[in-house]
């Protein structure tokens, strides 16, 4: 009996260490989103502001949007799958039976800042916003 509820608790142990590991990929995947969306629209701008006479050019403009868009939604459920796994990791430390205030899902269900979910939303919608009107403005004012 003793030796089932150390395998079950070793279990546990390598459960949570997983899902900590996953958390920490979803994290490291959102922030590289966020840096290859400002990248690749940097670089697709730049070349559309020096190479006006290529017909091309107003088509490319809108790159931006369409890769920030797609970045976006993947960051999206990169956030949904870091909030399951959050959950995830308290209820198998609840398993564990750690003291109530000790256990790092327990601790992010209870202390997560919003402010960080709120900047990630603001970082996708201001660069979504500025994708679109760039372009909208340069073939407005008849510049594509």
């Amino acid at each position: 009996m003793q030796n089932e509820k150390n395998d079950i608790t070793e279990f546990l142990l390598k459960e949570a260490e997983h899902v900590r590991n996953v958390y920490d990929e979803r994290v490291s995947q959102t922030r590289a989103l966020e840096r290859y969306s400002l990248f690749t629209t940097g670089i697709i701008w730049a070349w559309c502001s020096t190479n006006f006479e290529f017909p091309a050019v107003k088509i490319l403009v809108w790159m931006p949007a369409l890769i920030t868009f797609l970045f976006g939604i993947r960051a999206w459920g990169n956030a949904r799958a870091m909030y399951s796994a959050r959950d995830y990791l308290a209820k198998l430390e609840s398993k564990i039976l750690l003291p109530e205030d000790i256990g790092w899902g327990k601790h992010l269900t209870k202390n997560e800042e919003p402010r960080l979910s709120i900047t990630a939303y603001i970082f996708w919608a201001v660069l979504q916003f500025f994708t679109l009107i760039i372009p909208l403005f340069l073939s407005q004012k008849g510049i594509l």
